[in-house]
């Protein structure tokens, strides 16, 4: 009787960490999948993988954006900054990624150019929560 009570708990035990952890997986946007000279999006915490380069960059989080908002105006530009962690053959980097503007932005990375933009851009009266970025990428081999 003792044994397969214990053998119950073990089991509730078990069947609890299973949904726990499953729970925490639902919260992570999944990979998404990016080829070289082709324009993708990610969202926060969201990785695109480059299979064949071997190479995979993670949208980490906003780190700034002091844009000057639609609707207001402002004697600089201002510029949002993006942090992004980058794979490359073992080794981990991160990168602040920083666009003037509205513009595109432009960074290098070993022999590649990340070419990236930030959306949405700010307007006023309105409040742009971290979840509602998007970081626009396009990734090339530099010749």
């Amino acid at each position: 009787m003792v044994k397969s009570g214990l053998i119950s708990l073990i089991a509730i035990v078990l069947l609890i960490g299973l949904a726990a952890g499953l729970s925490a997986c639902a919260n992570q946007p999944a990979s998404a999948s990016a080829i070289l000279n082709q324009a993708f999006i990610l969202e926060p915490g969201q990785t695109a993988v480059l299979k064949d380069e071997g190479l995979s960059i993670k949208f980490v989080e906003i780190v700034s954006d002091s844009r000057c908002p639609t609707g207001v105006q402002c004697i600089w530009a201002g510029e949002v900054s993006s942090l992004v962690e980058i794979n490359y053959q073992n080794q981990k980097k991160e990168m602040v990624l920083k666009v003037l503007g509205s513009g595109e932005g432009e960074d290098l990375f070993t022999d590649y150019k990340i070419t990236f933009s930030v959306e949405p851009y700010p307007e006023y009266g309105k409040e742009l929560k971290a979840e509602d970025y998007r970081l626009h990428l396009t990734i090339s081999k530099e010749s």
